[in-house]
């Protein structure tokens, strides 16, 4: 009777550990299993893959494999594979032959960036390996995007720091063109398959404004400046529990005007900087986006510091940039743009 209550006792402890698998960090408790990992440095929109083996000194069998990114569960194997995201799974197909328990992720996102764990419970042991999986970004301060010919199919997709709807928002960039046409596409988010949620244009007709879209609702702000040959810097604000928007150009203020009060803008955005639909010829630069609404302060900061020190965008950050180019753009340095004014 002893010997099957301590049979019990000991089936018990085994259950408790593996459901503290899910809510602790595991320390090694098999003396001979080691798992051995290794970082990757991955680019947005494509696969990246955190390898790791299981090296035993006996015969051994994996029973479950656990990832973890940053303490949460991304992904299982408990009889059968199962993710927290179809992005997630194992990278070798026969893993369970050859060991092999690196993590695959498919269409990497820049919030994908962190500490990864990966768990594996056998049948001599417990043991755990880390790695580090970095996204591939660029601090593009002193640079400019530049475009010289102003075709449609010219532009930048730039990928956010996170994938989440925004319900504020403030968008600020700079641009230099010399161009009076009447349909200068400046800014947009972007959702593969859907019209844009949110575009800022110039137009330059006998009335020259610059409009702003939100979903269906268009806003027009008059009297701003628009200087040709000379940097403009310009911030836009939108408050989605209100719909209250405001447009900042050169620390010049707009009236503000109502825009989808109570709505928001979906996720999994991307930024084009340029022509995707209409034209622009010209530059741009210091473009930051922040998931919230900024203070005059912060917005005068941004305005009187050009190029130099304020605090970036949470959302989107010109000094921490993951981007591809479509057509003819060039990445120049702002020195040779002889541009000081």
């Amino acid at each position: 009777m002893e010997g099957h209550i301590s049979q019990v006792n000991m089936a018990s402890a085994i259950g408790i550990l593996l459901v503290g698998i899910f809510t602790v960090t595991v320390p090694s408790t098999g003396e001979f299993v080691t798992v051995e990992c290794q970082g990757s440095t991955g680019h947005s929109g494509q696969s990246s893959t955190l390898g790791c083996v299981v090296k035993a000194q006996r015969e051994f069998q994996i029973m479950q494999v656990f990832w973890r990114k940053d303490g949460d569960l991304v992904m299982k194997f408990d009889g059968g594979v199962k993710t927290e995201d179809d992005r997630f799974q194992l990278a070798d197909t026969n893993w369970m032959k050859t060991n092999d328990v690196s993590l695959l992720v498919k269409d990497t996102h820049i919030s994908d960036e962190g500490n990864y764990s990966c768990i594996v419970v056998t049948n001599r042991g417990i043991s755990k390996g880390d790695a580090r999986l970095d996204i591939d970004k660029r601090d593009l301060s002193g640079q400019v995007f530049s475009f010289p010919e102003g075709y449609v199919s010219s532009h930048v997709r730039l990928t956010p720091l996170v994938s989440k709807a925004l319900s504020s928002a403030t968008f600020c960039f700079r641009f230099y063109t010399d161009q009076l046409s009447d349909n200068n596409v400046l800014f947009s988010l972007d959702i593969t398959g859907q019209s844009a949620p949110l575009t800022l244009s110039w137009h330059f007709s006998q009335q020259p404004d610059y409009e702003l879209r939100i979903e269906d609702k268009c806003l027009f702000f008059f009297g701003l400046q628009y200087n040709l040959n000379k940097w403009n810097s310009l911030c836009t604000t939108w408050n989605g529990s209100t719909g209250m928007a405001q447009m900042i150009v050169n620390k010049t203020p707009s009236v503000r005007k109502v825009a989808n009060a109570g709505g928001s803008l979906g996720a999994n955005h991307s930024v084009i900087l340029g022509p995707n639909w209409g034209s622009f010829l010209g530059h741009i630069t210091d473009v930051h986006v922040w998931d919230y609404v900024s203070s005059p302060s912060e917005i005068q900061d941004y305005m009187e510091n050009e190029f130099v020190s304020y605090t970036p965008g949470n959302y989107l950050s010109w000094r921490s940039l993951d981007y591809s180019i479509n057509g003819h753009v060039l990445v120049e340095d702002i020195s040779t743009l002889n541009s000081w004014n």
